[in-house]
């Protein structure tokens, strides 16, 4: 990406893990409250629930990096998981929701509800081998990354401020 300068980069970085945080918080304290923020179109006498922008974003980010994703993507038990935000949120999928007469029963607020445990179960897929790094580059990076160098985990800020505090808590 460009950005006009470092600081807004910087910026902009600081407000996307600030809200991976969050989301990782929510998913690790409380998962069965976590839910997707999706836009409503309020335009018609029926409010209906945008789940596709939302759903074309989190493929864009899987497609980003497709070769991590592959474990699960090719995990016959977990692959449901990501099944209705594929379809939502590829081509593809929307050919298949278009063709499959037995998709195309199923009502889109059937899909809304769907997307919250989607995104919790992908979550847990992935929890064991995030723990599994974060044990490992935790050990790595207090080796490596002095106190007042940049944070490794892309924040922005001093490793002190950011995963060097957590690390001494």
């Amino acid at each position: 990406m460009a950005w006009e300068s470092p600081e807004v980069a910087e910026h902009i970085m600081d407000l996307v893990m600030r809200l991976y945080n969050s989301i990782a918080q929510a998913l690790q304290v409380d998962p069965p409250e976590f839910s997707p923020l999706f836009m409503i179109n309020t335009a018609t006498d029926d409010e209906v629930t945008i789940i596709e922008d939302w759903c074309w974003g989190f493929m864009r980010a899987v497609e980003m990096n497709s070769e991590s994703w592959r474990p699960l993507l090719e995990d016959e038990e977990h692959e449901a998981a990501v099944f209705p935000i594929y379809l939502h949120g590829t081509e593809e999928g929307w050919k298949r929701l278009e063709e499959d007469p037995e998709l195309a029963k199923v009502p889109h607020e059937q899909w809304v509800a769907m997307l919250p445990t989607a995104v919790r179960e992908t979550y847990q897929y992935w929890l064991p081998l995030r723990k599994a790094e974060a044990q490992v580059s935790q050990a790595a990076i207090s080796q490596k990354v002095g106190r007042n160098e940049p944070c490794p985990c892309g924040s922005g800020k001093k490793y002190k401020k950011c995963c060097g505090g957590m690390a001494e808590s």
